[in-house]
């Protein structure tokens, strides 16, 4: 095999690489290259919150948690976005207590009695919790209009429901419709915050039993999936839940799709920012571009060595092209190695596009073409 074709092989297995890690998952992801010691505060004992464009690598950072042989509860919200307020709050935090159950029902101790008051704390829990899930939150309409002349109109509105049932003359149905089923919703989430408080006395108790002194980590990807005006009392019902007890949040999220804290019309809702938890910023800005040349550097050469090849930066780009690669990207990783993924097969499928002795390079030209 010469040169020019081990080159090949080598660029289709850095493609080959890139295309298979491109997103993070449990069994696969791109290194994490840090060079704002992020690292360092996602593994505190503190809140954070890390916010950051779509593939910028938020799940990459929270996966470093996981590598630090930490307890912890991952939980995907994209999987929840189909649920209703307030059903999504309900199902994370039971989702949270069915981890601590079941972690706990796997421990072995020697005190049989207090850990069979704690799982029998925690099966009360999730049956009320699932109790209140089931609860309507909605209602239905029957809307009957009545001519009364050629320019006024009458309506009359049957709300029912489980727990709820009234009627009322209404002329703008939408508007009503949307209010009445607000205030249900919120009726629902306050029977959930009536038992906040033994809540958190029987999560404390049993981290104490379970974790001893080490801390929990709640994990939670993609916030930015539950709807914004809903975000703030998920966030203040976690905040409640977990404060004064060894529980850390770590919450991933796009800071232009997010709100954590707001004043609605009886007290403050949410964790605010700075105070309940600490920011991470993994956006980079093309004003800086000799950092973000720097960061792309450095994790093409985590690519290279991860993919075991033998080539470098230098074998790939030409001219201008790694520049213009970092700016067609925007500062977002995954679009940097979706672009370069497409110059790559570029160079597979029409090796000719640039030849300089046997090694074919990346140059600005060859971006336009992918």
């Amino acid at each position: 095999m010469d040169n020019g074709e081990k080159f090949k092989v080598d660029i289709v297995k850095v493609r080959t690489y890139i295309e298979e890690n491109l997103r993070k998952t449990s069994i696969s992801g791109l290194p994490y290259i840090d060079l704002h010691d992020n690292r360092r505060s996602i593994l505190a004992k503190q809140n954070n919150v890390v916010f950051g464009r779509r593939g910028s690598g938020k799940s990459t950072l929270l996966g470093e948690l996981i590598k630090g042989k930490v307890d912890f509860i991952e939980i995907n919200l994209e999987n929840y976005k189909n649920i209703s307020f307030p059903n999504i709050i309900i199902k994370v935090v039971e989702e949270i207590y069915i981890s601590i159950k079941k972690s706990i029902n796997k421990q072995f101790s020697f005190h049989f009695l207090k850990k069979a008051k704690i799982l029998k704390e925690f099966k009360h829990i999730i049956k009320e919790l699932s109790i209140i899930y089931e609860q309507d939150d909605s209602f239905y309409a029957n809307l009957e209009e009545k001519r009364l002349d050629q320019t006024k109109s009458e309506a009359q509105l049957e709300i029912s429901s489980k727990n709820f049932s009234s009627t009322a003359g209404v002329s703008k149905t939408g508007v009503t419709e949307q209010r009445t089923t607000r205030e249900m919703q919120f009726m629902k989430l306050d029977r959930m915050k009536k038992n906040l408080i033994n809540y958190q006395k029987v999560l404390k108790e049993a981290c104490e039993f379970r974790y001893s002194n080490a801390p929990l980590y709640i994990i939670l990807d993609d916030f930015y999936f539950i709807p914004i005006d809903d975000q703030p009392y998920l966030a203040d019902i976690l905040h409640v839940l977990t404060k004064g007890i060894n529980i850390y949040k770590k919450i991933a999220s796009v800071k232009h799709r997010s709100r954590f804290y707001i004043k609605d019309q009886r007290t403050f809702q949410g964790i605010e920012i700075g105070h309940d938890a600490i920011e991470i910023d993994l956006d980079y800005s093309l004003e800086d571009m000799d950092m973000l040349k720097k960061f792309y550097s450095q994790l093409l050469i985590e690519i290279f060595r991860a993919s075991h090849t033998n080539i470098s930066e230098n074998d790939l780009f030409g001219g201008a092209g790694f520049k213009q690669l970092c700016i067609a990207s925007g500062g977002v990783t995954r679009d940097f190695l979706m672009l370069l993924s497409k110059c790559l097969n570029e160079l597979i499928v029409n090796p000719g596009i640039r030849e300089f002795k046997h090694k074919v390079q990346l140059s600005y030209h060859t971006l336009l073409a992918a």
